[in-house]
């Protein structure tokens, strides 16, 4: 799968700048699970270092319908716009094999 693929080339690009981090074996383990127990209506995020060591998928769909997904192994981060009003929402919760049902319910919203 293409996922699989740009999580290798995370895995594996040198840091942008001397200040960024690599992601840690933990985030890259706890994304390539994200990817596993996605449902095939999510879609396919970019996936890309977040330079503090973790792992950063995002849903782009518009400048106002974005949501980004971020692990650094043990926890799972989730912020999101939605919508013409522009509605946000995010969270944090601790990572367990797939992700917490409010960032499924965000990722369901915005491909309505």
């Amino acid at each position: 799968r293409r996922l699989y693929g740009q999580l290798r080339a995370v895995a594996i690009e040198a840091p942008e700048d001397d200040e960024d981090v690599p992601p840690s074996f933990s985030a890259l383990a706890s994304a390539a699970a994200i990817v596993d127990s996605l449902p095939a209506w999510v879609g396919e995020p970019e996936i890309d270092a977040d330079g503090r060591g973790g792992v950063m998928l995002e849903w782009y769909r518009n400048p106002t319908s974005v949501a980004v997904v971020t692990t650094d192994g043990p926890t799972v981060t989730w912020a999101a716009l939605s919508g013409s009003t522009v509605a946000r929402s995010s969270g944090s919760d601790f990572f367990v094999d797939t992700l917490p049902e409010e960032p499924l319910r965000i990722l369901r919203r915005q491909r309505a």
